[in-house]
């Protein structure tokens, strides 16, 4: 896991803002989603990521589907309903 970066946001509502709208990963998992995105713009001059760096998206995404798959599986299931026949006069 790497270490702690601290990261300073100067505008207050701004970071009210975000902190409400977060949800459940928090800011942390924000910042790095939209980190992310960012780097991976055609107009973004970085260097490819690393091996490790893939792995731990790899690692999140797998985190992610696993977590979705749960929530669906945990979901009451409805039947469906039965195609009913007209019964001919």
């Amino acid at each position: 896991m790497p270490g702690k970066v601290t990261l300073y946001v100067r505008d207050e509502d701004l970071w009210r803002r975000a902190r409400e709208a977060s949800g459940s990963g928090g800011l942390s998992d924000l910042v790095h989603q939209l980190l992310r995105q960012w780097l991976e713009r055609p107009d973004v001059s970085a260097s490819a990521p690393t091996l490790l760096e893939r792995a731990r998206t790899l690692q999140h995404d797998a985190a992610t589907l696993v977590r979705t798959l749960e929530a669906d599986e945990a979901r009451p299931r409805r039947r469906p309903q039965r195609k009913r026949r007209r019964v001919r006069p």
